[in-house]
C-alpha cells in the first residue's frame, strides 16, 4: 500500500476531519450555506457571511466553483462544472478545487453532506 502524503490525499484527508471522521469525500457532496450573501461582479463575486460580518472575494474561477455548489455537488460534478470552462489538466484542476472548497469550509461558508442524505 503506497503510504505518501499527496496534496490531494492531504486535503481530502482535511476536509474528512473537518466534517466527519468515516469515509472519504469523494462519496459526499458539497454545498454553500444559505446563511451568505452574495453577488455578482461581472467576472467575479463577493461573499458577505451574515454570521461573521466578514467579505470574500471570489475570482472567476470560484464563482464557477460557487456556482456549482449552490446544490449539493460531488467534487467530479465540481470538476466537470470548472474544466468546462477552463483549459486545465484533472490532477491540477481536483488539486485547486480542493484547496478553495477547504478555505471556504474553514470559513463555515459551505457544508459537506454525506451522500446518504442527499
Amino acid at each position: 500500500m503506497d503510504t505518501t502524503l499527496t496534496a490531494d490525499n492531504f486535503l481530502i484527508n482535511k476536509m474528512d476531519r473537518t466534517f466527519s471522521s468515516d469515509g472519504a469525500v469523494a462519496t459526499r457532496r458539497f454545498k454553500a450555506l444559505p446563511d451568505h450573501l452574495y453577488s455578482d461582479l461581472k467576472d467575479e463575486a463577493a461573499i458577505l457571511s451574515i454570521a461573521t460580518g466578514k467579505y470574500y472575494g471570489l475570482n472567476a474561477v470560484g464563482v464557477v466553483i460557487w456556482k456549482a455548489i449552490q446544490k449539493p455537488a460531488t467534487l467530479g460534478e465540481v470538476e466537470d462544472a470548472v474544466m468546462q470552462e477552463y483549459d486545465v489538466d484533472q490532477e491540477t484542476c481536483r488539486r485547486e478545487i480542493l484547496s478553495f472548497l477547504t478555505k471556504m469550509a474553514d470559513e463555515k461558508l459551505i457544508e459537506l453532506i454525506d451522500e446518504k442524505s442527499v
